[in-house]
């Protein structure tokens, strides 16, 4: 007579503790192999986004040094545009890292205005001397000509 005819559990038992291992080491690979996936593919998508320096708009090939490259034969960029309200509002306190910021002004002194990271400046200030004549000159030293004697 054989072990197991002595105990008909024990194959049972035997099969069963086999079957639990089996199942456990299933499982871990399962989840190893699906942690590997996650992984694989979070790394995937970090490089894609490392190869989207600029974007090109009716474009195929923007320009490299331009973050935007937009082209276009009959439209134009349309800026943002709010009242000067809304731009003074934008910036509390001097920003330095929003230098360049560009809107369009609607009301009272209406036109483009870029920020130069203490204040908002008018980009048709006309300073300068006009063609109509200038205004609040002093002779002394507002002339055009040399100083040489």
């Amino acid at each position: 007579m054989q072990a197991n005819e002595k105990n008909p559990g024990y194959e049972f038992k035997c099969n069963k503790l086999f079957n639990n291992r089996k199942e456990k080491r299933q499982k871990v690979v399962t989840d190893f192999l699906f942690g590997l996936a996650i992984a694989g593919a979070c790394m995937l998508l970090m490089s894609m986004s490392s190869f989207a320096q600029n974007v090109g708009i009716n474009n195929p090939a923007p320009h490299a040094k331009s973050l935007l490259d937009l082209t276009s034969t009959d439209k134009g960029l349309l800026a943002p545009r709010m009242t000067q309200a809304q731009r003074l509002a934008m910036f509390a306190a001097p920003d330095a890292t929003a230098k360049g910021m560009l809107v369009y002004q609607t009301d009272n002194s209406t036109g483009f205005y870029y920020y130069d990271g203490a204040v908002w400046q008018n980009l048709n200030s006309n300073a300068g001397w006009g063609l109509t004549g200038n205004a609040g000159t002093t002779p002394a030293t507002n002339f055009m000509g040399t100083t040489d004697i």
